[in-house]
């Protein structure tokens, strides 16, 4: 085990005095229970080292934390060197309770910066672990197991790098991740909230059932429940499925679905077409009033009306409305007013994710001595990023389903695992997470960082190659995400304890600024297979 991939936020703290005081408050909880039969576990405890280099494109730029530029990463070494203690210890039998703690050193990328500063070793203490786990019926075998608070989750056993879209993934838009704080085999999620988990028909059947709360994607503390179950067929051959409804509980319900003239679309009376609202309307004020009514009545009047550009009167029922959306109370012309809200839609965060998954292992029917536990097993998993349609931005589904495949090497015992993966996802706009973050609203982001591109109707003319040369090569250079990812995975157990890694990939690698804030974009974006990439080594120690 490691430090789980979005451990916390660091903070500048002794982490010899966290590490303590977490240990010792869990000590003293563990013994004032109601003096109820408490078992303290052994401490578990381990380290890793990480150190890695980049090959990736030397004349793109990486937008990290509020758009600061770097200057490209041809060569650029990373390392990671974490250290973690657990806790546990069992009440009555019947629970369990967990705590986790670590620290972290690490570099900020990109390396190439003018300020010293920038350039230093960056350390910050986490937890990777705090939770209570409860077994309702036998301890052995319980017809319920409760877990809560906040702890690593899995529901792909198999893959090591790509894949489990359903929880690390976003929805609308549907923005796929990979690594994080730690890098190599790192295909888990941090999990805040409470997940139930059954068993049926001797544990052929498992079905867990979620309420995660969310807090790697904004807007942060929205509810999503989620139904994941599988089903193992004397494992040989094992099929899973999940659901997600994200964002379905919001916490503030203005930010999950914003009424914001950016994140609206309508319907053209000319055409017919559902098309998202023109830059040109973004600033304007929308208001529902007809144009030809009593100026008593209407703050909207028609193009060249003498009243336009005057104080609306006290008492006038437009002036709280044009005051609230930062607008003077003065009659509009209908040009200005633009498009109003009442023929507007908006897109929203919520939505449905699903998931397939399968795994068949031809060892379990082999029963050679020479592989082992994992050789030969062939797996993949496809997800639709968002069940619902909606006009540009989510118009195919075909363009919100990754599909990842993978298949664990035969090595006879030589390694413990050597295993290759592959995705294929057609993405129409680039995995760019700007507009998430920068703006809190469910649309991809066009361009704003690379072009000046925010409009979606001069978008589409480039995509069909209408402009300037320049500028549609410009287009085409930022929106040009390959639809292939690969990942290569090693590991060999020296001694127990003691264990090799090797990650070589071309995956959704964001990296990590010195303000701690991840990049909005992935570092790879060329179309060769091996035009980029990084590896990395680990040599993880542990009990």
């Amino acid at each position: 085990m490691g430090i789980n991939d979005k451990a916390g936020i660091p903070v500048k703290k002794n982490f010899c005095s966290c590490i303590s005081i977490s240990l010792f408050s869990l000590s003293l909880y563990v013994a004032g229970v109601c003096q109820a039969e408490t078992v303290l576990k052994p401490i578990k405890l381990g380290t890793y080292t990480a150190l890695g280099a980049i090959h990736a494109d030397k004349t793109r730029h990486i937008y990290v934390g509020q758009g600061g530029g770097g200057q490209g990463l041809e060569n650029q070494p990373f390392s990671r060197t974490a250290v973690w203690l657990t806790q546990e210890a069992t009440i009555d039998e019947a629970l369990l309770v967990s705590v986790g703690v670590g620290g972290m050193f690490w570099y900020p990328l990109p390396a190439e910066r003018q300020e010293p500063w920038a350039r230093l070793i960056n350390f910050g203490p986490g937890v990777h672990i705090a939770a209570a786990t409860y077994n309702l019926g036998d301890v052995n075998s319980p017809w319920l197991r409760l877990k809560m608070g906040y702890f690593p989750h899995k529901y792909n056993p198999d893959a090591r790098n790509l894949g489990e879209y359903l929880f690390r993934s976003g929805t609308y838009p549907g923005i796929i991740n990979t690594g994080g704080w730690a890098i190599v085999n790192s295909a888990s999620y941090g999990a805040s909230g409470l997940l139930g988990s059954m068993s049926f028909l001797d544990d052929h059947l498992k079905l867990d059932v979620g309420v995660f709360m969310e807090r790697d994607l904004e807007p942060n503390f929205d509810l999503s429940p989620s139904i994941v179950a599988s089903y193992d067929f004397g494992g040989f051959l094992e099929l899973g499925a999940g659901i997600v409804f994200a964002h379905l509980v919001p916490f503030v319900p203005e930010m999950t679905s914003p009424k914001n003239r950016r994140a609206a679309y309508y319907t053209d009376p000319a055409t017919g077409k559902e098309s998202p609202l023109p830059a040109s309307q973004y600033n304007n004020a929308g208001l529902n009033d007809s144009p030809t009514a009593d100026p008593s009545v209407s703050a909207v009047r028609p193009n060249g009306d003498s009243l336009i550009g005057q104080d609306l009167p006290a008492g006038h029922r437009s002036r709280g409305i044009l005051e609230e959306k930062g607008f003077t109370a003065k009659y509009l012309s209908d040009s200005a007013n633009g498009i109003p809200e009442n023929r507007l839609s908006y897109y929203t965060f919520q939505g449905q994710k699903v998931m397939a998954r399968a795994a068949i292992r031809p060892q379990k029917l082999l029963q050679s001595d020479l592989l082992g536990p994992n050789d030969l097993t062939l797996y993949g998993e496809v997800a639709l990023l968002g069940i619902k349609d909606y006009p540009f931005y989510y118009e195919k589904k075909t363009e919100r389903m990754p599909v990842m495949f993978g298949f664990n090497f035969p090595t006879f015992k030589l390694l413990d695992a050597l295993t290759l993966e592959f995705e294929y996802h057609k993405m129409r706009f680039r995995n760019s997470s700007y507009g998430v973050f920068q703006n809190v609203l469910p649309v991809w982001d066009l361009g704003e960082l690379d072009m000046a591109l925010s409009d979606p109707q001069e978008w589409e003319r480039l995509e069909a190659g209408q402009g300037t040369p320049a500028r549609v090569a410009k287009f085409n250079q930022v929106h040009g995400d390959p639809n292939w990812w690969w990942s290569l995975f090693a590991k060999k157990t020296v001694v127990p304890g003691f264990a090799v890694h090797l990650q070589v990939a071309r995956d959704h690698f964001r990296v990590i600024g010195p303000s701690r804030a991840t990049s909005f974009e992935p570092i790879f974006h060329r179309q060769g297979w091996f035009d980029d990439y990084y590896w990395a080594l680990k040599l993880e120690f542990g009990t």
